[in-house]
């Protein structure tokens, strides 16, 4: 009897589970995605590098949301003949995923694109590959 207490009494309580396939929420493409590396080297990195001008890209971030806007925010330091002057880049507006290739266009009139793949946007910024990682 005690048996098929336990029996009955578990049996509903594995109809409740099931295994579905469903995304993690980690694999959308909206969420935070931090600036890693630069030409394959972690940051900070020198962008340009003159002889009176030096532009070192310090730190990222990106923030896609679900209503399609987003934040584009980077950290700099400019030395100019050798005054150093910190930076902080932002740039907002909206991003539409076309396959692979996100587009962005800033409400500063910026259009940029970057690849999506699987939370990582990667962007070719002028000689430099800019990775961004969730």
């Amino acid at each position: 009897m005690r048996r098929l207490f336990i029996m009955f009494t578990c049996l509903p309580l594995t109809a409740c589970f099931s295994d579905t396939a469903a995304p993690l929420p980690s694999d959308r493409l909206e969420g935070r995605y931090l600036l890693r590396r630069m030409n394959g080297e972690d940051l900070p990195q020198v962008y340009t590098d003159l002889p009176t001008f030096r532009l070192e890209i310090i730190r990222g971030v990106i923030t896609l949301h679900p209503d399609s806007t987003f934040a584009d925010s980077t950290e700099l330091r400019r030395t100019e003949n050798s005054q150093a002057k910190r930076i902080i880049d932002v740039a907002e507006g909206r991003y539409q995923l076309d396959g692979d290739t996100l587009r962005l266009n800033s409400t500063r009139g910026e259009r940029y694109k970057m690849a999506f793949s699987s939370r990582t946007l990667t962007q070719q910024l002028g000689p430099a590959v800019l990775v961004y990682r969730k």
